[in-house]
Protein backbone atom coordinates (compact mmCIF):
# COMPACT_ATOMS: atom_id res chain seq x y z
CA UNK A 1 0.00 0.00 0.00
CA UNK A 2 1.56 3.10 -1.07
CA UNK A 3 0.51 7.28 0.20
CA UNK A 4 -1.54 9.02 -2.67
CA UNK A 5 1.22 11.20 -3.48
CA UNK A 6 2.99 8.46 -4.20
CA UNK A 7 0.32 7.13 -6.70
CA UNK A 8 0.51 10.03 -8.51
CA UNK A 9 4.06 9.83 -8.29
CA UNK A 10 3.95 6.84 -10.28
CA UNK A 11 1.18 7.38 -12.59
CA UNK A 12 3.66 10.63 -13.62
CA UNK A 13 6.21 8.14 -14.43
CA UNK A 14 4.40 5.77 -15.97
CA UNK A 15 3.44 9.13 -18.45
CA UNK A 16 6.38 11.15 -18.77
CA UNK A 17 9.26 8.73 -18.27
CA UNK A 18 7.99 5.39 -19.85
CA UNK A 19 5.58 7.16 -22.52
CA UNK A 20 2.57 5.55 -21.50
CA UNK A 21 -0.38 7.41 -22.84
CA UNK A 22 -2.26 9.37 -20.16
CA UNK A 23 -5.31 8.77 -21.94
CA UNK A 24 -4.44 5.28 -22.70
CA UNK A 25 -4.58 4.98 -18.57
CA UNK A 26 -7.67 6.29 -18.43
CA UNK A 27 -9.15 3.93 -20.39
CA UNK A 28 -7.48 0.85 -18.73
CA UNK A 29 -9.23 2.57 -15.67
CA UNK A 30 -12.39 3.02 -17.27
CA UNK A 31 -12.37 -0.74 -18.64
CA UNK A 32 -11.12 -2.45 -15.00
CA UNK A 33 -14.27 -0.49 -13.57
CA UNK A 34 -16.63 -1.84 -16.59
CA UNK A 35 -14.95 -5.36 -16.19
CA UNK A 36 -15.65 -5.49 -12.43
CA UNK A 37 -20.21 -4.19 -12.64
CA UNK A 38 -20.14 -7.05 -15.70
CA UNK A 39 -18.34 -9.61 -13.53
CA UNK A 40 -19.58 -8.98 -10.12
CA UNK A 41 -23.35 -8.17 -11.00
CA UNK A 42 -24.19 -10.26 -13.79
CA UNK A 43 -27.95 -9.67 -14.25
CA UNK A 44 -27.44 -5.81 -14.26
CA UNK A 45 -28.82 -3.81 -16.87
CA UNK A 46 -29.34 -0.55 -15.93
CA UNK A 47 -26.27 2.12 -15.32
CA UNK A 48 -26.03 4.97 -13.23
CA UNK A 49 -22.36 7.10 -13.72
CA UNK A 50 -22.46 9.98 -11.23
CA UNK A 51 -19.28 12.35 -12.72
CA UNK A 52 -17.79 15.20 -10.84
CA UNK A 53 -14.68 16.90 -12.08
CA UNK A 54 -11.20 15.98 -12.95
CA UNK A 55 -9.49 12.56 -14.18
CA UNK A 56 -12.08 10.45 -11.68
CA UNK A 57 -15.05 11.74 -13.69
CA UNK A 58 -13.40 10.72 -16.84
CA UNK A 59 -13.05 7.39 -15.49
CA UNK A 60 -16.97 7.41 -15.06
CA UNK A 61 -17.47 8.83 -19.36
CA UNK A 62 -14.91 6.08 -20.17
CA UNK A 63 -16.87 3.72 -18.47
CA UNK A 64 -20.63 4.61 -19.43
CA UNK A 65 -19.30 4.89 -23.11
CA UNK A 66 -17.46 1.30 -22.80
CA UNK A 67 -20.86 0.20 -20.84
CA UNK A 68 -23.23 1.17 -23.28
CA UNK A 69 -20.97 -0.80 -26.37
CA UNK A 70 -21.66 -3.71 -23.83
CA UNK A 71 -25.34 -3.41 -23.95
CA UNK A 72 -26.00 -1.52 -20.77
CA UNK A 73 -28.54 0.65 -20.82
CA UNK A 74 -26.42 3.89 -18.92
CA UNK A 75 -27.40 7.05 -17.56
CA UNK A 76 -25.01 9.49 -16.37
CA UNK A 77 -25.42 12.20 -14.22
CA UNK A 78 -23.16 15.30 -13.50
CA UNK A 79 -22.91 17.66 -11.13
CA UNK A 80 -20.68 20.20 -12.77
CA UNK A 81 -21.27 22.05 -16.18
CA UNK A 82 -19.12 19.41 -18.40
CA UNK A 83 -17.99 22.65 -20.48
CA UNK A 84 -15.57 23.11 -17.68
CA UNK A 85 -14.20 19.58 -17.63
CA UNK A 86 -10.60 20.09 -19.39
CA UNK A 87 -7.74 17.37 -20.40
CA UNK A 88 -8.46 14.13 -20.51
CA UNK A 89 -11.68 14.10 -18.80
CA UNK A 90 -13.02 16.65 -21.10
CA UNK A 91 -12.23 14.29 -24.09
CA UNK A 92 -13.46 11.14 -22.07
CA UNK A 93 -16.84 13.04 -22.00
CA UNK A 94 -17.02 14.31 -25.34
CA UNK A 95 -16.20 10.54 -26.49
CA UNK A 96 -19.45 9.53 -24.19
CA UNK A 97 -21.70 12.02 -25.90
CA UNK A 98 -20.47 11.79 -29.71
CA UNK A 99 -21.45 7.69 -28.77
CA UNK A 100 -24.89 8.90 -28.11
CA UNK A 101 -24.86 9.24 -24.94
CA UNK A 102 -26.77 12.34 -22.83
CA UNK A 103 -26.02 13.83 -19.62
CA UNK A 104 -28.57 14.46 -17.18
CA UNK A 105 -29.27 15.96 -13.83
CA UNK A 106 -28.68 14.26 -10.54
CA UNK A 107 -32.09 15.71 -9.02
CA UNK A 108 -33.97 14.32 -12.10
CA UNK A 109 -32.55 10.70 -10.77
CA UNK A 110 -33.25 7.94 -8.10
CA UNK A 111 -30.39 5.91 -7.79
CA UNK A 112 -32.66 3.06 -6.46
CA UNK A 113 -34.09 2.93 -9.88
CA UNK A 114 -30.91 1.53 -11.28
CA UNK A 115 -29.09 -1.97 -11.23
CA UNK A 116 -25.31 -0.48 -10.19
CA UNK A 117 -24.68 2.96 -9.49
CA UNK A 118 -20.78 4.06 -10.46
CA UNK A 119 -19.26 6.76 -8.27
CA UNK A 120 -16.99 8.78 -10.03
CA UNK A 121 -17.54 12.04 -8.04
CA UNK A 122 -14.40 12.72 -6.52
CA UNK A 123 -10.96 10.82 -6.48
CA UNK A 124 -7.69 10.36 -4.03
CA UNK A 125 -6.74 14.52 -4.39
CA UNK A 126 -9.79 15.79 -1.64
CA UNK A 127 -8.02 16.73 1.76
CA UNK A 128 -10.99 19.41 2.59
CA UNK A 129 -14.98 18.42 3.70
CA UNK A 130 -17.21 17.67 1.29
CA UNK A 131 -20.28 19.79 0.93
CA UNK A 132 -23.35 21.17 -0.69
CA UNK A 133 -24.41 19.41 -4.32
CA UNK A 134 -21.81 17.00 -3.46
CA UNK A 135 -22.67 15.50 -0.32
CA UNK A 136 -25.88 15.67 -0.65
CA UNK A 137 -25.67 13.36 -3.83
CA UNK A 138 -23.45 10.88 -1.65
CA UNK A 139 -25.93 10.90 0.69
CA UNK A 140 -28.61 10.28 -1.73
CA UNK A 141 -26.75 7.10 -3.13
CA UNK A 142 -25.93 6.10 0.16
CA UNK A 143 -29.55 5.94 1.21
CA UNK A 144 -30.92 4.64 -2.61
CA UNK A 145 -28.85 2.69 -4.65
CA UNK A 146 -29.13 -0.63 -4.94
CA UNK A 147 -25.46 -1.79 -5.66
CA UNK A 148 -22.75 0.71 -5.79
CA UNK A 149 -19.17 0.40 -7.71
CA UNK A 150 -16.55 3.15 -6.43
CA UNK A 151 -13.29 3.97 -9.14
CA UNK A 152 -9.97 4.42 -7.26
CA UNK A 153 -11.73 5.48 -4.04
CA UNK A 154 -15.00 5.99 -2.48
CA UNK A 155 -15.72 9.63 -3.54
CA UNK A 156 -15.37 11.75 0.31
CA UNK A 157 -12.89 9.18 1.94
CA UNK A 158 -9.33 10.59 2.46
CA UNK A 159 -7.21 8.69 0.36
CA UNK A 160 -4.25 8.56 3.21
CA UNK A 161 -5.67 8.35 6.72
CA UNK A 162 -9.26 6.52 5.95
CA UNK A 163 -11.71 9.11 7.35
CA UNK A 164 -14.63 10.42 5.58
CA UNK A 165 -14.36 14.17 4.75
CA UNK A 166 -17.70 14.13 6.54
CA UNK A 167 -19.23 11.63 4.30
CA UNK A 168 -18.35 9.08 1.68
CA UNK A 169 -19.64 7.03 -0.61
CA UNK A 170 -20.49 3.30 1.45
CA UNK A 171 -19.40 1.11 -1.80
CA UNK A 172 -19.78 -2.78 -2.57
CA UNK A 173 -16.95 -3.11 -4.69
CA UNK A 174 -13.78 -0.47 -5.37
CA UNK A 175 -11.58 -0.83 -7.93
CA UNK A 176 -8.31 0.98 -7.09
CA UNK A 177 -5.59 1.59 -10.02
CA UNK A 178 -1.76 2.53 -9.90
CA UNK A 179 -1.51 1.23 -6.23
CA UNK A 180 -3.14 0.72 -3.25
CA UNK A 181 -4.06 3.11 -1.19
CA UNK A 182 -3.88 3.54 2.60
CA UNK A 183 -7.12 4.46 2.91
CA UNK A 184 -8.65 1.78 2.05
CA UNK A 185 -7.70 -0.51 4.15
CA UNK A 186 -7.20 1.86 7.82
CA UNK A 187 -9.87 3.96 9.54
CA UNK A 188 -12.99 3.65 7.76
CA UNK A 189 -11.68 2.67 4.71
CA UNK A 190 -12.81 -0.95 5.21
CA UNK A 191 -16.50 0.19 5.97
CA UNK A 192 -16.97 2.70 2.95
CA UNK A 193 -14.62 0.60 0.22
CA UNK A 194 -16.88 -3.07 0.34
CA UNK A 195 -14.61 -5.38 -1.28
CA UNK A 196 -11.78 -3.76 -2.55
CA UNK A 197 -10.28 -4.87 -6.63
CA UNK A 198 -6.85 -3.87 -7.84
CA UNK A 199 -5.52 -2.80 -11.28
CA UNK A 200 -2.30 -1.89 -11.93
CA UNK A 201 -3.34 -0.68 -15.10
CA UNK A 202 -0.84 -2.85 -17.26
CA UNK A 203 2.35 -0.21 -15.41
CA UNK A 204 5.32 -2.24 -14.95
CA UNK A 205 6.22 -3.18 -11.72
CA UNK A 206 9.38 -1.87 -11.42
CA UNK A 207 7.58 1.56 -11.71
CA UNK A 208 5.84 0.74 -8.46
CA UNK A 209 9.33 -1.11 -6.45
CA UNK A 210 11.01 2.29 -6.67
CA UNK A 211 8.97 3.47 -4.16
CA UNK A 212 8.61 3.09 -0.21
CA UNK A 213 5.20 1.24 0.76
CA UNK A 214 3.52 2.99 3.14
CA UNK A 215 2.19 -0.76 4.57
CA UNK A 216 1.96 -4.18 3.30
CA UNK A 217 -1.38 -6.58 2.87
CA UNK A 218 -1.45 -9.46 4.92
CA UNK A 219 -1.42 -12.97 3.34
CA UNK A 220 -1.31 -16.95 3.65
CA UNK A 221 2.37 -16.31 2.82
CA UNK A 222 3.11 -15.08 6.32
CA UNK A 223 1.80 -18.06 7.71
CA UNK A 224 3.62 -20.53 5.68
CA UNK A 225 6.67 -18.44 6.71
CA UNK A 226 5.79 -18.85 10.52
CA UNK A 227 4.41 -22.10 10.16
CA UNK A 228 6.59 -24.41 8.26
CA UNK A 229 6.01 -28.38 7.97
CA UNK A 230 6.86 -29.98 11.23
CA UNK A 231 9.55 -32.80 10.80
CA UNK A 232 8.47 -36.36 10.86
CA UNK A 233 9.83 -36.70 14.29
CA UNK A 234 8.27 -34.11 16.15
CA UNK A 235 6.90 -33.98 19.65
CA UNK A 236 4.68 -31.89 22.00
CA UNK A 237 7.49 -30.28 23.89
CA UNK A 238 9.03 -28.92 20.86
CA UNK A 239 5.97 -27.57 19.77
CA UNK A 240 6.20 -24.68 22.64
CA UNK A 241 4.72 -24.89 26.40
CA UNK A 242 2.79 -21.65 27.03
CA UNK A 243 1.82 -20.85 29.80
CA UNK A 244 -1.80 -18.97 29.74
CA UNK A 245 -2.41 -16.76 32.53
CA UNK A 246 -6.53 -16.16 32.73
CA UNK A 247 -9.76 -16.54 33.57
CA UNK A 248 -10.17 -14.05 36.95
CA UNK A 249 -13.03 -14.76 39.55
CA UNK A 250 -16.04 -15.55 37.70
CA UNK A 251 -14.47 -15.67 33.86
CA UNK A 252 -13.46 -19.03 32.93
CA UNK A 253 -14.60 -18.94 29.81
CA UNK A 254 -12.03 -16.63 28.33
CA UNK A 255 -9.59 -18.94 29.60
CA UNK A 256 -11.57 -21.71 27.95
CA UNK A 257 -11.58 -19.84 24.36
CA UNK A 258 -7.69 -18.31 24.48
CA UNK A 259 -6.30 -21.80 25.19
CA UNK A 260 -8.74 -24.06 23.14
CA UNK A 261 -7.13 -21.59 20.03
CA UNK A 262 -3.56 -21.80 21.47
CA UNK A 263 -4.19 -25.85 20.98
CA UNK A 264 -5.53 -25.06 17.51
CA UNK A 265 -2.37 -23.24 16.88
CA UNK A 266 -0.62 -25.86 17.33
CA UNK A 267 1.16 -25.38 20.22
CA UNK A 268 2.28 -28.55 22.29
CA UNK A 269 1.44 -27.94 25.61
CA UNK A 270 -0.84 -25.45 27.57
CA UNK A 271 -1.09 -24.83 31.30
CA UNK A 272 -3.82 -22.80 32.30
CA UNK A 273 -2.92 -20.69 35.68
CA UNK A 274 -6.42 -19.73 36.99
CA UNK A 275 -8.50 -17.97 40.05
CA UNK A 276 -9.51 -20.47 42.41
CA UNK A 277 -12.89 -21.84 41.44
CA UNK A 278 -12.54 -21.97 37.79
CA UNK A 279 -10.56 -24.94 37.73
CA UNK A 280 -14.02 -27.36 36.90
CA UNK A 281 -15.11 -25.18 33.86
CA UNK A 282 -11.72 -25.43 32.20
CA UNK A 283 -11.78 -28.49 32.68
CA UNK A 284 -14.18 -28.76 30.02
CA UNK A 285 -11.33 -28.72 27.33
CA UNK A 286 -9.44 -31.99 28.10
CA UNK A 287 -6.59 -31.25 26.57
CA UNK A 288 -5.90 -27.77 28.69
CA UNK A 289 -3.80 -28.53 32.10
CA UNK A 290 -5.15 -26.28 34.45
CA UNK A 291 -3.83 -24.77 37.87
CA UNK A 292 -5.71 -22.85 40.32
CA UNK A 293 -3.30 -20.33 41.42
CA UNK A 294 -3.83 -17.96 44.95
CA UNK A 295 -0.96 -16.19 44.89
CA UNK A 296 1.47 -14.75 42.53
CA UNK A 297 4.09 -17.06 43.70
CA UNK A 298 2.49 -19.73 42.83
CA UNK A 299 3.54 -18.77 39.42
CA UNK A 300 7.07 -19.23 39.89
CA UNK A 301 7.19 -22.82 38.83
CA UNK A 302 4.97 -22.48 35.85
CA UNK A 303 6.50 -19.62 34.60
CA UNK A 304 9.84 -21.49 34.77
CA UNK A 305 8.10 -24.26 33.07
CA UNK A 306 6.77 -22.44 29.59
CA UNK A 307 8.27 -20.80 26.70
CA UNK A 308 5.85 -18.43 26.27
CA UNK A 309 3.54 -16.84 28.63
CA UNK A 310 -0.01 -15.28 27.72
CA UNK A 311 -2.14 -13.06 30.01
CA UNK A 312 -5.54 -11.30 29.57
CA UNK A 313 -8.30 -13.15 29.10
CA UNK A 314 -11.04 -12.61 31.34
CA UNK A 315 -8.36 -11.59 33.86
CA UNK A 316 -10.33 -8.90 36.05
CA UNK A 317 -8.63 -6.05 37.19
CA UNK A 318 -8.87 -6.52 41.24
CA UNK A 319 -5.58 -7.16 43.00
CA UNK A 320 -5.44 -10.94 42.20
CA UNK A 321 -4.90 -9.75 38.58
CA UNK A 322 -2.49 -7.09 39.23
CA UNK A 323 -0.15 -9.79 40.91
CA UNK A 324 -0.32 -11.92 38.45
CA UNK A 325 0.59 -9.18 35.62
CA UNK A 326 3.31 -7.68 37.46
CA UNK A 327 4.74 -11.37 38.35
CA UNK A 328 4.44 -12.00 34.78
CA UNK A 329 6.21 -9.17 33.31
CA UNK A 330 9.11 -9.39 35.76
CA UNK A 331 9.88 -13.36 35.09
CA UNK A 332 11.74 -12.46 31.73
CA UNK A 333 9.78 -14.42 29.62
CA UNK A 334 8.64 -13.12 25.75
CA UNK A 335 4.93 -12.33 26.62
CA UNK A 336 1.73 -11.94 25.38
CA UNK A 337 -0.73 -9.61 26.35
CA UNK A 338 -3.76 -8.48 26.02
CA UNK A 339 -7.12 -7.09 27.44
CA UNK A 340 -6.91 -6.99 31.42
CA UNK A 341 -3.53 -7.57 30.88
CA UNK A 342 -3.17 -4.09 29.37
CA UNK A 343 -4.77 -2.19 31.97
CA UNK A 344 -2.08 -2.90 34.65
CA UNK A 345 0.95 -2.65 31.67
CA UNK A 346 1.58 1.00 31.51
CA UNK A 347 2.29 1.13 35.42
CA UNK A 348 5.37 -0.96 34.96
CA UNK A 349 8.50 0.46 34.09
CA UNK A 350 10.12 -3.26 33.30
CA UNK A 351 9.24 -4.87 30.10
CA UNK A 352 9.44 -8.71 28.95
CA UNK A 353 12.52 -9.52 26.60
CA UNK A 354 9.82 -10.02 23.75
CA UNK A 355 6.52 -8.37 23.95
CA UNK A 356 2.92 -9.23 21.80
CA UNK A 357 0.44 -6.62 22.62
CA UNK A 358 -3.22 -6.96 21.03
CA UNK A 359 -5.36 -3.78 22.03
CA UNK A 360 -8.22 -2.74 20.37
CA UNK A 361 -9.00 0.89 19.73
CA UNK A 362 -10.07 1.75 23.74
CA UNK A 363 -6.75 -0.08 25.44
CA UNK A 364 -4.50 1.61 22.85
CA UNK A 365 -5.96 4.95 23.66
CA UNK A 366 -5.32 3.77 27.21
CA UNK A 367 -1.92 2.81 26.43
CA UNK A 368 -1.12 6.39 25.15
CA UNK A 369 -3.54 8.40 27.41
CA UNK A 370 -4.75 9.61 24.77
CA UNK A 371 -8.74 9.88 23.04
CA UNK A 372 -10.17 6.52 20.93
CA UNK A 373 -11.03 9.20 18.62
CA UNK A 374 -7.46 10.08 18.05
CA UNK A 375 -6.22 6.80 17.57
CA UNK A 376 -8.72 5.62 14.96
CA UNK A 377 -7.58 9.58 13.05
CA UNK A 378 -4.15 7.97 12.55
CA UNK A 379 -4.46 3.99 13.15
CA UNK A 380 -1.04 3.52 11.50
CA UNK A 381 0.72 6.49 13.51
CA UNK A 382 -0.78 5.38 17.12
CA UNK A 383 0.22 1.59 15.92
CA UNK A 384 3.78 2.60 15.34
CA UNK A 385 3.53 4.79 18.97
CA UNK A 386 2.68 1.93 21.19
CA UNK A 387 5.48 -0.60 19.81
CA UNK A 388 8.11 2.61 20.19
CA UNK A 389 6.45 3.48 23.86
CA UNK A 390 6.22 -0.71 25.03
CA UNK A 391 8.97 -1.78 22.99
CA UNK A 392 6.47 -4.37 22.20
CA UNK A 393 4.75 -5.91 18.64
CA UNK A 394 1.67 -4.35 18.58
CA UNK A 395 -1.49 -5.73 16.83
CA UNK A 396 -3.91 -2.57 17.12
CA UNK A 397 -7.00 -4.72 16.09
CA UNK A 398 -9.98 -3.37 14.44
CA UNK A 399 -11.37 -3.10 10.75
CA UNK A 400 -7.98 -3.43 9.01
CA UNK A 401 -5.82 -4.48 11.72
CA UNK A 402 -2.05 -3.15 11.71
CA UNK A 403 0.53 -5.21 13.10
CA UNK A 404 4.27 -3.38 13.51
CA UNK A 405 6.95 -2.77 15.89
CA UNK A 406 8.76 0.43 16.24
CA UNK A 407 10.89 0.25 13.32
CA UNK A 408 9.33 -2.64 10.73
CA UNK A 409 6.94 -1.87 7.97
CA UNK A 410 3.19 -1.39 8.84
CA UNK A 411 1.17 -5.17 7.92
CA UNK A 412 -2.45 -4.78 7.23
CA UNK A 413 -5.32 -7.14 7.57
CA UNK A 414 -8.27 -7.08 5.07
CA UNK A 415 -9.61 -9.95 6.34
CA UNK A 416 -12.20 -10.61 8.80
CA UNK A 417 -16.00 -9.29 9.13
CA UNK A 418 -18.12 -7.46 11.29
CA UNK A 419 -19.40 -10.75 12.79
CA UNK A 420 -16.45 -10.90 14.99
CA UNK A 421 -17.41 -7.82 16.84
CA UNK A 422 -18.75 -10.11 19.79
CA UNK A 423 -17.70 -10.93 22.89
CA UNK A 424 -14.19 -13.45 23.03
CA UNK A 425 -13.11 -13.00 19.57
CA UNK A 426 -10.08 -11.67 21.52
CA UNK A 427 -9.87 -13.98 23.79
CA UNK A 428 -9.27 -16.55 20.28
CA UNK A 429 -7.04 -13.87 18.59
CA UNK A 430 -4.49 -13.93 22.26
CA UNK A 431 -4.62 -17.79 22.10
CA UNK A 432 -3.93 -18.07 18.31
CA UNK A 433 -1.00 -15.53 18.69
CA UNK A 434 0.61 -17.52 21.50
CA UNK A 435 -0.24 -20.84 20.16
CA UNK A 436 1.77 -19.48 16.96
CA UNK A 437 4.48 -17.81 18.65
CA UNK A 438 5.50 -20.68 20.73
CA UNK A 439 6.46 -22.70 17.74
CA UNK A 440 8.69 -20.55 16.55
CA UNK A 441 12.52 -21.93 16.78
CA UNK A 442 13.74 -18.54 17.25
CA UNK A 443 12.17 -16.26 20.54
CA UNK A 444 12.79 -12.87 18.16
CA UNK A 445 10.52 -14.07 16.01
CA UNK A 446 7.56 -12.20 17.63
CA UNK A 447 6.94 -10.07 14.61
CA UNK A 448 6.58 -13.33 12.67
CA UNK A 449 4.22 -14.80 14.68
CA UNK A 450 1.77 -11.72 15.45
CA UNK A 451 1.34 -11.22 11.61
CA UNK A 452 0.77 -14.94 10.79
CA UNK A 453 -1.63 -15.31 13.78
CA UNK A 454 -3.81 -12.13 12.73
CA UNK A 455 -4.27 -13.52 9.40
CA UNK A 456 -5.09 -16.90 10.61
CA UNK A 457 -7.97 -15.83 12.38
CA UNK A 458 -8.98 -13.08 10.56
CA UNK A 459 -9.68 -16.29 7.90
CA UNK A 460 -11.00 -18.39 10.25
CA UNK A 461 -13.16 -15.57 11.33
CA UNK A 462 -14.79 -15.41 7.34
CA UNK A 463 -14.47 -19.04 7.15
CA UNK A 464 -16.94 -19.28 10.27
CA UNK A 465 -18.96 -16.53 8.91
CA UNK A 466 -20.39 -18.65 5.69
CA UNK A 467 -23.67 -19.29 7.03
CA UNK A 468 -23.69 -15.66 7.96
CA UNK A 469 -22.44 -12.51 9.97
CA UNK A 470 -25.07 -12.05 12.86
CA UNK A 471 -24.83 -14.82 15.38
CA UNK A 472 -21.69 -16.15 14.95
CA UNK A 473 -20.01 -16.48 17.90
CA UNK A 474 -16.09 -16.56 19.05
CA UNK A 475 -15.98 -20.56 19.58
CA UNK A 476 -16.96 -20.71 15.85
CA UNK A 477 -13.87 -19.99 14.71
CA UNK A 478 -12.00 -22.41 16.54
CA UNK A 479 -12.29 -25.41 14.22
CA UNK A 480 -11.06 -23.09 11.25
CA UNK A 481 -8.19 -22.32 12.80
CA UNK A 482 -6.61 -25.89 11.89
CA UNK A 483 -7.27 -24.87 7.97
CA UNK A 484 -4.81 -21.59 8.13
CA UNK A 485 -2.49 -22.83 10.38
CA UNK A 486 -1.47 -26.06 8.18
Amino acid sequence: MYSVADVRAMDAVAINELGIDSYLLMTRAARAGANVVQDRFPTARRLLVVCGAGNNAGDGYLLARIAKDRGFDVTVCSLIDTRNLTGDAQRACQEYLDSGGQCTAFTEICPGDFDVTVDALLGTGLSRPVEGAFAATIERINHRANAVVSLDIPSGLHGDSGHALPVAVSADFTVTFVGRKTGLFTGEGPAYSGQVVYDSLEIPARVSTAFKAAARLLSDADAALALPPRDANAHKAQCGRVLLVAGGAGMPGAAVLAGSAALRAGAGLIKVACHPGNEMAIAMRPELMCQSVAESDMLMPLLEWCDIVAIGPGLGRDDWAEQMVSRCVGAGKPMVADADALYFLPQFSQRPPQLIITPHVGEAARLLDVTTASIQDDRFAACRRISTKYNAVCVLKGAGTVVCTKDSMLSVCDRGNPGMATAGTGDVLTGIVAGVYAQQPDETEALAAARAAVWVHAMAGDRASDRGERGLIASDLLESIRAFVN
